[in-house]
């Protein structure tokens, strides 16, 4: 009995919280921010999931919730998750940053490789992406390539 009660007690300002946003993503975002700032990743997963709800194609709903993912240690999820937004045409430079931190983290090496290309193709003056595609490089011992796109 007990447990049902503080189960009740611990859902209840998160169904409160999901049920007043009105499906606008940017409450959605700002709720899932909250609850991830305190460390309840589980809760900013959920709230998300259910914004998606509303608007499955909100790309940065699905940013943050591939991101959550991330750092609850579910690549798998966040690989799946960020890999139909990143071959999106509105794809911005974290998009493509999710996801390599999802195959980086899995140890898939050449899909990190081919999707850093593809993301410096699209923004080639990208300072972030150069540095991530130098450190898998780097990794791979492949020094030089790394110093290249560093410099």
């Amino acid at each position: 009995m007990m447990k049902s009660i503080f189960v009740f007690i611990w859902l209840l300002p998160v169904s409160a919280i999901l049920f007043s946003q009105e499906k606008d993503p940017q409450n959605i975002t700002e709720a899932a921010r909250v609850f991830a700032r305190k460390g309840d990743l589980n809760n900013a997963i959920l709230i998300l999931n259910r914004g998606l709800e509303y608007d499955k194609n909100n790309l940065s709903l699905l940013k943050d919730l591939a991101f959550y993912q991330f750092m609850k240690k579910d690549y798998a999820a966040a690989m799946e998750t960020a890999k139909p937004f990143a071959l999106r045409k509105d794809a911005d430079e974290q998009a493509f940053q999710i996801l390599a931190m999802a195959y980086k983290s899995l140890e898939e090496y050449k899909e990190c490789d081919r999707m850093y290309k593809l993301a410096l193709k699209k923004y080639p003056k990208s300072g972030v992406l150069h540095s991530e595609y130098g450190e898998l490089l780097w990794r791979e011992k492949l020094f030089n390539d790394a110093i290249r796109l560093w410099e």
